[in-house]
């Protein structure tokens, strides 16, 4: 879900602001891609104007008392 809603979030910044560079990363996105991406940060992510960088992290419920 949250992926396609990631998706989704980027056309409509697209949509109202088409002069705008965004870099998604999310499940999708190739491996490499992802890492060169972390790893040069700086010198990557300066190119864009928005990012938007999705992920999943599953969580294991045995360690809440409640949710």
């Amino acid at each position: 879900a949250s992926n396609n809603q990631a998706k989704d979030l980027r056309l409509l910044i697209q949509s109202h602001y088409p002069d705008k560079k965004i870099l998604l990363i999310h499940r999708e996105t190739n491996e490499n891609e992802k890492l060169d991406q972390v790893i040069n940060v700086n010198e990557k992510w300066s190119k864009y104007d928005i990012i938007i960088y999705c992920f999943y992290t599953p969580i294991n419920e045995s360690v809440f008392e409640t949710i």
